[in-house]
């Protein structure tokens, strides 16, 4: 019985650390009237950032989202990109899990983990 409590508080203790392991970012602090609205800092990490939002929360003074993102950073918008053959299908890019804190004001990314 001893060997059993003992195991589960073990086990317990790894998943707790498990997810605090990621300490959350140090974002500025923005009056609330300047935030971006949670919809539009959801559209632009989709759009901007090409990731796949799975939870998405407020934490003190930042966004913090929990998703998939591709596993090589997209170039800047402003690289020439090769033109799409139409006899090409497009091919998906990779994607890994990403935890990442944004500010909420300019929506950047002030501390992101990827695996």
């Amino acid at each position: 019985m001893l060997k059993q409590a003992t195991l589960a508080a073990v086990v317990l203790l790894t998943a707790m650390t498990a997810q605090t392991a990621f300490a959350a970012a140090d974002c500025p602090a923005n009056p609330k009237d300047k935030w971006l609205s949670e919809l539009d800092m959801q559209k632009k990490i989709v759009n901007d950032y090409g990731w796949v939002i799975y939870k998405f929360k407020t934490d003190g003074e930042c966004y913090e989202v929990y998703g998939m993102a591709p596993k090589e950073e997209a170039k800047p918008a402003d690289a020439a990109a090769p033109a799409a053959d139409a006899a090409t299908p497009a091919v998906a890019p990779e994607m890994v899990k990403v935890e990442a804190y944004f500010n909420t004001a300019t929506g950047e990314v002030v501390k992101k983990e990827m695996d």
